[in-house]
């Protein structure tokens, strides 16, 4: 609770000096805006795995955020975050954080994805609810996914910091102290606070984005470069990844098309983690319309759990969706993936599934 207090105290000292050149303001009281979403779907085909029903209903992707934001004196915008899932799971409470931000930036201390997740750009999907996406899928069928976004760190304790976006360019920075420190568990260490420094595999982490987003004469482009380096506490090497993305979007006839795609890759020398994707995918959204296709490769070695596996995978999705109503989608289309294992066994083997959906979102 102490390390909490200080990193909390610590930040809003910060925050303070950095707005104090700022242009003086009216104060805002801090007031509470609450919205969310809920995903689900109904699923038909052939997931890769014997003796499997051929049917399934999913609606755990869901979520309500409490923000609470207010306006200094000084014009300091500040408040904090918190995300509650829709159903439960080990980290019931995944992402909360306070923020700070003026013109100096923003500033945020707590649990939360690190840059490299957050700045990183990669292929659309398919549909306006992402249900049709191949990277970083909501729903995974046979086993199989694949992403080239960083996700190794799952919302641990860190800070962050945001550069104001200036001619489209915008930096961000993040380091975690360790990354086992996060909301899916307690701290694990000698006492309360502080975490031992050989627990997890890895320890703690430094990410580093850069992005840039700007539209001209009707042309939207959307680029990123995304590094991020996580320390070996036991046997493996020190773990590394960087990725590449962009997007650009322009209209045609009446709609607006949207291509786009992310290169990544993660490297250890031990190759305790070691993979190499790629996606690309194309969006046209006309109204209330939106179609697409959706395209995925990884290559990936990994000693991740028993037995070890290595080999690669593909991915592809075409479908599209539907604005019912303001905050109200629905999406329909079709999901391969085809997983070639390189060593089989009975918990790792060659798998493809085949698998229609027809979901709806509501957001609010």
């Amino acid at each position: 609770m102490m390390k909490k207090i200080l990193l909390g105290t610590t930040a809003l000292a910060t925050a303070a000096l950095l707005s104090a050149g700022a242009a003086q303001a009216a104060a805002e009281p801090v007031k509470l805006t609450v919205s969310g979403y809920f995903k689900g779907l109904i699923a038909a085909g052939d997931n890769g795995v014997t003796d499997a029903r051929n049917v399934a209903v999913k609606s755990w992707d869901s979520e309500i955020r409490f923000e609470a934001k207010g306006v200094a004196d000084n014009g300091l915008t500040y408040g904090a975050r918190i995300e509650l899932e829709g159903n439960t799971t080990g980290n019931q409470i995944d992402e909360s954080y306070l923020f700070f931000q003026g013109g100096f930036g923003r500033l945020e201390v707590g649990y939360n994805d690190n840059v490299a997740n957050q700045m990183h750009y990669q292929a659309p999907s398919p549909d306006a609810l992402g249900l049709l996406g191949v990277n970083s899928p909501n729903y995974a069928w046979g086993g199989s996914t694949a992403q080239t976004y960083d996700f190794v760190d799952n919302d641990s304790a860190k800070l962050i910091y945001f550069t104001p976006r200036m001619g489209g360019f915008q930096l961000g920075v993040s380091y975690s102290p360790d990354i086992s420190y996060n909301n899916n568990a307690g701290s694990v260490g000698a006492d309360s606070d502080f975490n031992l420094d050989d627990d997890l595999a890895y320890g703690s982490n430094v990410a580093v984005g850069l992005n840039f987003n700007k539209e001209f004469s009707g042309v939207t482009l959307g680029l990123s470069a995304t590094y991020s380096w996580y320390e070996a506490e036991l046997a493996p090497e020190d773990l590394t990844y960087f990725g590449f993305g962009g997007n650009v979007g322009f209209g045609v006839g009446v709609g607006t098309l949207t291509v786009g795609g992310s290169y990544a890759q993660y490297d250890s020398d031990d190759t305790f983690l070691d993979t190499e994707s790629f996606d690309a995918g194309v969006q046209y959204a006309q109204g209330p319309w939106t179609v697409g296709i959706s395209y995925i490769n990884e290559d990936y070695s990994t000693l991740f759990g028993t037995p070890t596996s290595d080999g690669s995978m593909w991915g592809v999705s075409a479908g599209g969706g539907y604005q019912v109503a303001p905050g109200l989608d629905v999406s329909l289309g079709y999901i391969h993936y085809d997983r070639e294992a390189a060593v089989t066994t009975d918990t790792i083997d060659d798998t493809t599934s085949d698998v229609f959906i027809l979901g709806t979102g509501l957001s609010f």
